[in-house]
């Protein structure tokens, strides 16, 4: 997100202590300079935040219904949400927030295959999929 957004800010909240510390690891690795850590849960992490124009879900530790809901008050008309889910009931809850909130979601999924060895041949072993939906502020919110 850092490299997409490189003329804008990102915020990375992340609850778990041990993954702070990989994300910091990484950031010092990479030379990043627009992301700040935030540790924290979010919903509540995205308080002292500014308003997003993008937001990127990885996971929402049990809370996407909060977590958007939080997005729709703070964040300006036009900001983007993308939201990684790996399970059906996750996706169907949030496409249902998500339309409940007027965004229009939209749904990709997305498939990875591994190389496995079959004797002297090869061939793909898949992964689990991945299901990534998109809503998107509507323009007529009220700016904040």
């Amino acid at each position: 997100m850092a490299l997409v957004a490189w003329r804008g800010q990102v915020f990375a909240i992340e609850q778990d202590a041990e993954n702070l510390g990989y994300l910091r690891e990484n950031l010092r690795r990479s030379g990043l300079l627009n992301v700040t850590p935030v540790e924290g849960r979010a919903p509540a992490a995205l308080a002292d935040l500014p308003p997003p124009r993008a937001v990127f879900i990885g996971g929402s530790g049990g809370e996407m219904a909060a977590i958007l809901e939080t997005i729709a008050r703070v964040a300006g008309p036009g900001c983007r949400v993308v939201a990684n889910l790996a399970t059906l009931e996750h996706l169907v809850e949030t496409r249902a927030h998500m339309e409940a909130l007027g965004w229009s979601p939209t749904l990709l999924q997305v498939n990875v295959a591994r190389e496995a060895r079959l004797g002297a041949l090869t061939r793909l072993a898949p992964l689990n999929p991945v299901f990534i939906v998109r809503g998107e502020l509507p323009c007529t919110a009220k700016i904040r």
